[in-house]
């Protein structure tokens, strides 16, 4: 996934932490798709937020799963700014669910 590789390359070059690598997918989803609105962006950064605290909630070692989360957000920023359908954003994850082997131990 390119947008995978755009994210990693600016984690070397701020120094973020891994685990928060999710937060890049909305800027990368707008920078990919043209969208100028912070509301959208700001709006894609809350739902990446709220799922991965959920995740956490429901299994603390979720957090480091941060392939997932960032595949999750990135997929989901394209729903939340209404340029795919739920089922569609569904679609995607169960194919780079697979594709990535984003849960190796299930």
């Amino acid at each position: 996934m390119k947008a995978y590789d755009k994210a990693e390359k600016k984690l070397s070059t701020n120094g973020s932490d891994r685990l928060k690598i999710y937060r890049l997918a909305p800027e990368i989803v707008a920078e990919n798709r043209g969208i100028s609105s912070q509301e959208i962006i700001d709006e894609m950064l809350k739902d990446a937020e709220r799922d991965v605290a959920y995740g956490k909630e429901v299994d603390p070692e979720s957090e480091y799963r941060y392939k997932f989360h960032f595949v999750s957000s990135y997929i989901m920023g394209h729903f939340v700014a209404n340029i795919i359908t739920e089922k569609q954003a569904d679609d995607l994850m169960d194919y780079n669910n697979e594709a990535w082997d984003l849960f190796p131990d299930a």
